[in-house]
């Protein structure tokens, strides 16, 4: 990527600084202050990045990054080595996410703690249906019955809160969504604090 003066932006270095970052509260900061750069960057398939991770490339599905992911926004490394990025805007093939990100370094892996905010999305690809959901159609696949690779979740922690307006997933609609996805030492967790669905409201613990 190019920053605001035309310099280029070695990508590798920036997600992987010395393979870590410095540890850090699992928490969205405030705006760091050392100086920032505006980034725009084309990840490709992320088989570079998931490398430098020491981890085998996603095999995103169609709609969500198979045919590339793009990112762009303020980014800024500080001293210590920590990446923080602002205003973000990350284009998954279609797909368009706003995100405020850090990424540090965790106990024993590199941690990204992140907020997200999506429109429309459609995860019918992911979720493996095709139809169905609350309008009753009889078109769905159902879940998916391959066994599914989770090797990559080893590379790091994260904490995501995600908004959407809608999620598809082909089996079921949700209208206004709010969901937050723990990873920790390869176990991931998904509360799901609020979702519309089938006229009425589905709500976590």
């Amino acid at each position: 990527g190019l920053n605001g003066q035309g310099e280029r932006v070695n990508l590798a270095a920036l997600c992987f600084p010395q393979q870590g970052f410095p540890q850090q509260a699992a928490a969205v900061s405030e705006q760091p202050r050392e100086p920032r750069f505006d980034l725009v960057a084309d990840l490709g398939t992320l088989a570079e990045v998931a490398a430098l991770a020491g981890a085998s490339a996603p095999d995103l599905p169609v709609g969500l990054g198979a045919g590339g992911v793009s990112l762009k926004g303020a980014v800024t490394l500080t001293d210590a080595g920590s990446v923080h990025l602002r205003g973000g805007t990350v284009t998954l093939d279609g797909t368009v996410l706003a995100m405020d990100a850090d990424l540090t370094q965790g106990e024993a892996r590199p941690k990204l703690v992140a907020r997200v905010v999506a429109g429309a999305l459609d995860m019918r690809a992911a979720a493996g249906g095709s139809g169905g959901g609350a309008k009753g159609g009889a078109q769905a696949a159902g879940w998916p019955k391959e066994p599914i690779d989770v090797s990559a979740l080893g590379a790091l922690d994260a904490e995501v809160a995600l908004t959407a307006d809608s999620i598809d997933l082909g089996v079921a609609r949700f209208g206004a969504t709010s969901v937050k996805l723990a990873l920790e030492r390869s176990r991931a967790v998904i509360d799901v604090s609020q979702a519309k669905a089938y006229g009425g409201r589905v709500a976590g613990p």
